[in-house]
C-alpha cells in the first residue's frame, strides 16, 4: 500500500500547472507557425566614400528585390545616424530620412539602415520575418566586432586581421535563397562605390602592409649592409701582406683588428638606425586614421579636406624615411670603405 502511494507521489512530479501548460502549448503552436531564423554576416574591407545618393540607390535595390519577388505582408525601414560628437538621429521611416537636410557641422560616425520585411513563403501559414541590417562607418569598433563574432553566420575568419570594415551587412532569414540574394545585392553595391582620393588610397595600401614594410626596412637594409661589410673585410684582408695566419705580423694583426672593430661597430649602429626607422614607419602607419567613409553632411566635407592634407603629409613622411634608409645604407658602406683604406 505504501509502495503504491510512493509511485503516485513520483508521478505527481511530472504534473504541470495550468499556466505552464498554456505557455508550453502556445510555444509549440508558435514554432509550428514560425520558423527559427538563421543569420549570415559579411564584412567589406574596400575603402569607400559614401554619399547620400549611394544610400538611396541601396534602398532602391533592396526594396525592388522585395516587391518584385515577394508579396508584401509588412515592411518597415529604420535609419540610425550617429555623429562624431555622440549625437544621433533616428528615422522610423524612409520618407523622414529622405527629407532630412544634412547641414550639420559634425562629421557622421556611422549610419545603420534596417529593413524588416515579412515574406509569404511556401510551407508557412503566416508570413516570415526577414531582417537586413547594413552598417556603414569609418571602421568597426571592438564592441561591434564582438557582436559580429557572437552572432554567428560569419565564415570569413581570414578577414579579421584587417584594420577597418567600412560596411557590414547582416541578414536574419528563413528562406536561405532570399538571405543570399540580399547579401549579394549589398556586395555588388559596395563594388560600385567610389573609393577615396588617390592619396588616401595609397596610404591605405601602405597601412594594410605596415608590418611587412617595417620588416623590409629593418632586415633588407641590414642584410644588404652586412653583405657590404663582409665584402669590405674580405677586400681588406686581401690587401694585407701575408698568405698564411702564421705569416701575420703584429702590425698586420693590429690593422686587421681595427678593420673588424670598425666594421662591427658601424654595422651595430646602422642596424639600430634601420630598426628605429622601421618601427617609426610602422607607428606612423598604425596611428594614421583611416579615410572618412562619408561625404554627406557639411562636417563630412570638411573632414574630407582635412584628411586629404594629412594623407599627403603622412605619405611624404613615409616615403622620405624609406629614401633615408637607402641613402644611409650607401653612406655606411662608403664610410666603412674609406676607414678601412685609411687604416690599411
Amino acid at each position: 500500500m505504501e509502495s503504491t502511494q510512493n509511485q503516485i507521489n513520483d508521478s505527481n512530479l511530472l504534473n504541470i500547472s495550468e499556466e505552464e501548460d498554456f505557455r508550453k502549448s502556445f510555444q509549440a503552436y508558435y514554432y509550428m507557425m514560425n520558423a527559427k531564423p538563421d543569420i549570415k554576416t559579411k564584412l567589406f574591407t574596400k575603402d569607400v566614400c559614401i554619399n547620400l545618393d549611394d544610400i538611396f540607390n541601396l534602398n532602391y535595390l533592396i526594396t525592388d528585390k522585395f516587391k518584385s519577388h515577394y508579396n508584401n505582408a509588412g515592411f518597415i525601414i529604420n535609419v540610425h545616424v550617429t555623429f562624431n560628437n555622440k549625437k544621433s538621429l533616428f528615422f522610423n521611416s524612409w520618407q523622414l530620412f529622405e527629407q532630412q537636410k544634412w547641414i550639420q557641422s559634425e562629421p557622421i560616425d556611422s549610419i545603420l539602415v534596417k529593413w524588416e520585411f515579412n515574406a509569404e513563403l511556401p510551407g508557412y501559414k503566416v508570413p516570415q520575418k526577414h531582417t537586413l541590417i547594413v552598417k556603414m562607418s569609418d571602421g568597426i569598433k571592438p564592441e561591434d566586432m564582438l557582436k559580429v563574432m557572437l552572432s554567428g553566420g560569419f565564415d570569413e575568419i581570414q578577414e579579421l586581421d584587417k584594420d577597418a570594415y567600412p560596411v557590414i551587412a547582416s541578414v536574419d532569414f528563413i528562406d536561405s535563397t532570399l538571405g543570399d540574394e540580399l547579401i549579394a545585392i549589398v556586395s555588388n553595391w559596395v563594388k560600385s562605390l567610389n573609393t577615396c582620393d588617390t592619396s588616401s588610397h595609397f596610404l591605405q595600401k601602405l597601412r594594410d602592409h605596415k608590418k611587412k614594410l617595417s620588416y623590409f626596412i629593418q632586415y633588407f637594409f641590414t642584410f644588404t649592409l652586412a653583405l657590404c661589410c663582409i665584402k669590405i673585410c674580405s677586400y681588406s684582408i686581401e690587401q694585407l701582406p701575408f698568405n698564411k695566419i702564421s705569416d701575420l705580423t703584429k702590425t698586420d694583426f693590429i690593422n686587421l683588428s681595427y678593420v673588424i672593430f670598425t666594421v662591427v661597430i658601424l654595422f651595430i649602429v646602422a642596424k639600430g638606425i634601420f630598426r628605429f626607422v622601421g618601427r617609426s614607419v610602422f607607428e606612423v602607419l598604425r596611428d594614421a586614421v583611416s579615410s572618412h567613409t562619408f561625404n554627406i553632411s557639411n562636417g563630412d566635407k570638411k573632414k574630407q579636406d582635412e584628411n586629404a592634407k594629412r594623407y599627403k603629409k603622412l605619405k611624404s613622411n613615409v616615403v622620405l624615411k624609406i629614401i633615408f634608409s637607402f641613402i644611409f645604407n650607401i653612406i655606411c658602406t662608403i664610410i666603412t670603405t674609406i676607414i678601412t683604406r685609411v687604416i690599411l
